[in-house]
């Protein structure tokens, strides 16, 4: 499949006003393209910007190649396996940063419920507080996270753009992240165990 864009607004060019510069407008494709390539690694992915090649993802299953391509090999040497699966359904599995590979925002966090990206709270607290005590202050974890979980123990009808997401069972989804990606960190930072918390998805960021 080949996407080809070409004078987008030549039949409502009332729209073009409401467009931010070129390089905004190309970042948020490129972040978007980014993050579709990561939901379905076994897809090969290519973007071209003005006849230049942004992006080129192998497309063979390996969600790691995916990740290294889309970042860079050396940020996918500092990342973790995360994987864990219940026995009524509930898995999760992904990748996340040793605690000293950090951002200082996070806009590397990423998550996906059955290929979808979305944005949740829930799972951003839950994931932040796994790394509660081994990250500096203002600092954030890159991650990689898809979950797929029981068909109606989530709500996506609650964002136009199904962006966000309601959980039914809104503590066990927390816990699950938090649970798994703090026992990943614990097998390369021992001293982690101390003090692990048990935060509720209601906690402050």
């Amino acid at each position: 499949t080949s996407v080809l864009v070409r004078h987008l607004f030549k039949k409502l060019p009332a729209r073009r006003k409401f467009l931010k510069s070129a390089s905004a407008e190309s970042s948020r494709v490129a972040d978007l393209t980014s993050r579709l390539a990561l939901a379905f690694p076994a897809v090969a992915f290519r973007l071209r910007v003005n006849n230049k090649e942004t992006l080129h993802t192998p497309g063979n299953g390996n969600l790691l190649d995916t990740i290294s391509c889309v970042y860079g090999s050396q940020t996918s040497n500092q990342m973790l396996e995360v994987k864990d699966e219940t026995a009524d359904g509930y898995k999760i599995y992904g990748f996340v940063s040793i605690p000293s590979y950090t951002r200082s925002n996070r806009s590397y966090i990423t998550f996906f419920i059955g290929g979808r990206w979305v944005q949740s709270r829930t799972l951003t607290i839950a994931l932040e507080e796994a790394y509660h005590g081994l990250l500096p202050q203002r600092r954030y974890p890159l991650a990689i996270i898809a979950l797929s979980l029981p068909d109606k123990s989530v709500d996506v009808n609650i964002h136009p753009a199904k962006r966000e997401v309601r959980f039914l069972q809104e503590n066990r989804v927390f816990s699950l992240v938090q649970r798994t990606v703090r026992e990943t960190l614990v097998k390369v930072s021992p001293v982690a165990e101390i003090g692990f918390g048990t935060a509720s998805p209601q906690a402050g960021v």
